[in-house]
């Protein structure tokens, strides 16, 4: 239990994407500091998992809600599950990513992603903003990338969905800190999760962490800074490095570089 991490972000956490990977540690490390967990997946087998796992580890309540948030109307459909509970801390962490060659996608993909990635990040966050807002005090945290500043071939769409989430993270830091509420658009490194593994990352880099060492560092930065790069020193260093110093056109071809290797995009 964490009385002054509660005392600033009430008692209910609402964590988007919680069956596996950083969403399940953010479920799990919140619940630690004693918020009960709204956990929200469409992958109904792994999120009651999860929240069994979270039960079986701490003394808070937790809420599993089978929604598939690409729906049009997950809101309408989520709300009503909910009404009951005090969100104070939302983590917006659902995204979805596929590295590889732009033209062949479907354009049902691409509509989904850019829904899933922007369009839920925007409404979950509008709607708890007006909550938190009126209390004067709460916490939203929103799951961009360092893809999001670094632009990239074989990963365009992601990139631009995770630029999208850095600027409303970092704008509404400004705007929302005057009334109590802590905003953070959080950029995690590469991070041996099932998604990145499944794209063909290499889970055993040296410079993957592990989603508890990543998950770590962003409740630590929260309320700090309006963003976070997680990693090692190196691995921030390199980050600000390539976005401050490089001209765009070398910077690009060098992460574009690095994608097509590391997932081996042919």
């Amino acid at each position: 239990m964490d009385t002054l991490f509660t005392q600033k972000y009430g008692s209910w956490a609402l964590v988007t994407g919680a069956a596996m990977g950083l969403g399940a540690e953010f479920a799990l490390q919140l619940a630690q500091k004693g918020l009960s967990i709204i956990a929200i997946d469409n992958n109904q087998a792994a999120l009651e998992a999860t929240a069994q796992g979270i039960k079986s580890k701490t003394n808070v309540d937790v809420r599993p809600i089978h929604l598939d948030l690409a729906r049009a109307d997950f809101l309408e459909v989520l709300l009503p599950q909910i009404e009951d509970c005090e969100v104070g801390l939302l983590v917006n962490n659902a995204g979805i990513s596929k590295i590889g060659y732009f033209a062949p996608q479907s354009k049902d993909f691409l509509s989904q992603q850019l829904h899933i990635n922007t369009k839920v990040v925007l409404l979950l966050t509008h709607h708890f903003t007006q909550q938190m807002q009126a209390r004067k005090r709460g916490g939203i945290i929103i799951l961009s990338s360092g893809a999001g500043e670094l632009s990239s071939a074989y990963n365009a769409v992601y990139a631009a969905t995770k630029a999208f989430d850095l600027k409303l993270a970092e704008s509404l830091w400004a705007e929302l800190k005057p009334f109590g509420v802590d905003v953070l658009g959080f950029m995690p490194g590469p991070t041996k999760t099932p998604g990145y593994i499944a794209q063909g990352g290499d889970g055993a880099g040296s410079m993957v962490m592990s989603a508890q060492v990543s998950v770590q560092q962003a409740l630590k930065a929260l309320g700090k800074s309006p963003n976070y790069v997680a990693g090692s020193f190196l691995m921030r260093f390199g980050h600000y490095f390539l976005t401050r110093f490089l001209p765009t056109k070398l910077r690009i071809k060098i992460v574009s570089h690095q994608i097509k290797t590391l997932f081996k995009v042919s």
